[in-house]
This record gives C-alpha cells, sequence and structure tokens, in this order.
C-alpha cells in the first residue's frame, strides 16, 4: 500500500508538497505561458511565499549540506529539490540559474524581487526559442507535456500535473478532522497557470477561457478540493495550428 502524501518520504513528495511539510505554510504561483506561431514565446511566472518560511527553507538547506557532508544519503534530495524555481528568492541564484540556458534558446529578462506584507515575491519574465526546449528544463521535471497534430486544425496540447499519488490517498478536505490538520499546511495555497497558443482554441479542460488563452486554478481558500484536483487534472487546449509552424513533441513527467 502507498503511503498517504503526509507520511512520504521527500524523495517521493512533488516540490510543491515537500515544501509545505517542510516548511508548514503556503505558496502562490501564477504563470502564464504564451506559444507563438513558430513554437517561441514567453514565460512569465510569479511566485511568492511568507518571510518566515523562507528562513526555515535556508535552515533546511543548511542541515541538508551538513547532512551531505556528513555522508548522509537523503541531504541531497532535500537541498535539491529547494534550488529550483519557484524556491529561488534571491537574483543572483536565479540569474546564476538561467545562464546556461542560454544555448538552448531559454533567455532569462526581467527579475523583480520584493517584500510586502509579510511575502516575498519573485516576478521572472523569461522569452525562448522553441516551447519543447523549455518545458525539459528540471524545473518543469514533475510536469509531462506533449504537442500532437502540429500544422492541423487540432493540434493538441497536453500537459500533466505533478504526481501525487492515487487520490485515494489524499486527504478528505471536507472532513472537519483532517481539514484541522492539513489546513494550516495550505492556507493561502494558490496556483494559477494559463497558456496561450497561437490558434482559435476549439476545446480545453481550463475553468475559463478567451479564445487564445486558457486557464486553470487551484486556489485552497476557495475550494478545499483544490489539492485532490492537482492529483486528478490535466491541462489539455485543442486549438488551430493550420496556420502555425510548430513541431510534435513529448516529454514525460520525471519520476523517482
Amino acid at each position: 500500500m502507498k503511503k498517504p502524501w503526509f507520511n512520504a518520504s521527500p524523495k517521493r513528495m512533488t516540490p510543491l508538497l515537500l515544501l509545505l511539510v517542510l516548511a508548514g505554510g503556503c505558496i502562490k504561483v501564477d504563470s502564464t505561458l504564451d506559444i507563438a506561431s513558430d513554437g517561441s514565446g514567453t514565460w512569465r511566472v510569479v511566485y511568492a511565499i511568507p518571510l518566515h518560511m523562507i528562513q526555515q527553507m535556508e535552515m533546511t538547506q543548511g542541515v541538508g549540506r551538513q547532512l551531505e557532508g556528513a555522508g548522509g544519503a537523503k541531504a541531497p534530495v532535500l537541498v535539491n529539490r529547494m534550488q529550483d524555481i519557484p524556491y529561488l528568492f534571491d537574483e543572483e541564484a536565479i540569474r546564476r540559474r538561467f545562464k546556461p540556458l542560454e544555448t538552448q534558446g531559454v533567455l532569462l529578462g526581467k527579475v523583480q524581487i520584493r517584500s510586502s506584507g509579510g511575502w516575498r515575491n519573485v516576478d521572472l519574465a523569461v522569452k525562448f526559442t522553441r516551447v519543447d526546449a523549455l518545458l525539459r528544463q528540471p524545473f518543469f521535471d514533475s510536469l509531462g507535456a506533449a504537442l500532437s497534430g502540429a500544422g492541423t486544425a487540432a493540434c493538441k496540447l497536453s500537459v500533466s500535473l505533478p504526481e501525487m499519488g492515487p487520490p485515494e490517498n489524499l486527504p478528505d478536505p471536507l472532513d472537519p478532522v483532517v481539514s484541522a490538520k492539513i489546513s494550516p499546511f495550505l492556507n493561502g495555497m494558490r496556483i494559477v497557470s494559463r497558456i496561450g497558443v497561437p490558434g482559435d482554441i476549439r476545446n480545453t479542460t481550463a475553468v475559463s477561457s478567451d479564445g487564445r488563452r486558457a486557464t486553470w486554478e487551484w486556489d485552497y481558500d476557495k475550494d478545499p478540493r483544490a489539492l485532490s484536483r492537482l492529483a486528478r487534472d490535466k491541462m489539455v487546449i485543442v486549438f488551430d495550428a493550420s496556420q502555425t509552424r510548430l513541431r510534435d513533441f513529448s516529454k514525460a513527467a520525471l519520476t523517482e
């Protein structure tokens, strides 16, 4: 029997759940991916966590490095998972992270970091020459992605979300006892993902769309089932790509 997420080992957890469990707090991520007709485009992501969580993350990283130095086998998992987007909150570290990606056509533009109301906010703007090159970067390892039917009027873009285990292993957010235990970890959690495509949208699993951009949202404060939906949702857009130069691609989610 698989362990429920709150009893899982750090190696089995997604980066988001690992952060929530270790730091005990909320995270906000707002991502907008716009794809042009030639497969290039822009990615803007704004992410934020409370300042006290950054301190706890730094403490966890420090302990992890000490364990790694002493030969602790699990230390690299704890440290490496928290050294990538969206868990970097230092401009120099962020620019250092993106620098090697320039040869792959992934270029970091604006980086804005500010603290307000007890939160640390990071705003990144990225340009890319090929969307598949962007999605193959390590900070998207936990996502599966595929584009099929390029050049047709029924092109399909599908993005699978990070694996959280079987839905039956997730806590029931409507159970008062369970809710009292998990709410401190999930209150304030809000994840918004937008994908813009270079053709009219024919069909989508998004909660809303405006012709060429689809939006998905998982907000725990609005919907206690947000975590359960994250475990089963898939972002899918079927759109008209007959006037584009997109290319089919596929990448599997990295599982450990």
